[in-house]
């Protein structure tokens, strides 16, 4: 496996982070490290697509939602 790692300090970083997880293939691992405490406040988080076999890690995950909600869905 192969993997690369992006260390995030705000939430337009962090999207910018899931978006690069797109281009992703199988075998692939990104680890996302969030270095602080986010404040989502309005702004939404991107969706998560990534290819089947690839991974994505958070790490340190400590979102403030404000007036946003954060929440799973699972297929």
């Amino acid at each position: 496996m192969s993997g690369s790692s992006i260390t995030v300090t705000s939430v337009a970083q962090l999207n910018s982070a899931i978006v690069s997880a797109t281009t992703l293939t199988s075998g692939n691992t990104l680890t996302i490290d969030i270095d602080g405490s986010i404040a989502l406040g309005t702004t939404p988080l991107e969706a998560f697509n990534v290819a089947s076999g690839a991974v994505v890690d958070l790490i340190g995950i400590n979102l403030i939602p404000s007036t946003s909600t954060v929440s799973t869905n699972r297929r």
